[in-house]
C-alpha cells in the first residue's frame, strides 16, 4: 500500500486529476458501486470526484446512484461506437431525473470520443481520427463546450495511435481546460 501512496503523492505533485473509473460489475448495483467509490477516495485522499462507468455502461439511473455515491461528475454519456453528441450537447450540465423530477446533484460532462471508437468501430487510420477530433473539438470550440476524449493507456503504447493522441494534444495545447470544480462552485452549470 505504501507504493500506491507514493504513486498518489506523485501524481497529485504534477497536477494529475484523480477520480474513479468504477469496475464492469457496478453498473445497476448502487452498494457495489459505493464501496469502489469509498476505497478509491480512501486512497487517493480525495473527497470531491468524479469520473466514468466503466465500458460506458450508462443508464440514466446511473445519475442517480453516482448522486448517492456524493461524486460531483460523470463523463460516461458518450457513443462506444461513433463520436459525436449522444447528449446532445459539449456543454456540461447538470442532468434531469424525469423519475426523481428533480436536477441531480452531479455534472454531466459528455464524453464525445474515444480512441477504441476511431481504431476498432469505425475503422479509421490514426491521421483521419487526428483529423476528425480536431473538427469535433473545433466545433465545442464554436458553441463554447468542452472536447471530452477517453484514451486508453494501451493505445498510447501503440505506435501510430500514440502519435495521433500527442497530435491531437499539441494541437489543443492551448485550449483552455475546463474547471469542473471552479463550475460547480460559481453555479455555471
Amino acid at each position: 500500500m505504501k507504493r500506491v501512496h507514493e504513486v498518489v503523492s506523485r501524481m497529485k505533485n504534477e497536477g494529475v486529476e484523480l477520480g474513479v473509473h468504477p469496475s464492469y460489475y457496478t453498473f445497476n448495483d448502487p452498494h457495489r458501486l459505493d464501496g469502489e467509490v469509498e476505497h478509491i477516495c480512501e486512497v487517493i485522499g480525495e473527497s470531491m470526484v468524479g469520473g466514468r462507468q466503466h465500458f460506458l455502461r450508462w443508464h440514466p439511473r446511473t445519475w442517480h446512484d453516482w448522486e448517492k455515491c456524493g461524486l460531483a461528475y460523470d463523463s460516461t454519456v458518450g457513443f462506444s461506437d461513433h463520436i459525436g453528441f449522444r447528449a446532445g450537447t459539449c456543454v456540461p450540465y447538470r442532468p434531469w431525473s424525469l423519475e426523481l423530477d428533480r436536477e441531480i446533484d452531479l455534472l454531466e460532462i459528455p464524453l464525445l470520443a474515444m480512441d477504441v471508437t476511431l481504431a476498432y468501430y469505425m475503422d479509421l487510420a490514426p491521421e483521419e481520427s487526428v483529423e476528425l477530433l480536431l473538427q469535433c473539438a473545433q466545433r465545442c470550440k464554436i458553441v463554447g463546450g468542452v472536447f471530452t476524449l477517453l484514451w486508453h493507456n494501451r493505445s498510447l503504447l501503440d505506435p501510430n495511435y500514440g502519435h495521433a493522441y500527442q497530435t491531437v494534444l499539441e494541437a489543443l495545447e492551448f485550449t483552455p481546460a475546463f474547471d469542473w470544480k471552479q463550475a460547480l462552485s460559481s453555479g455555471q452549470c
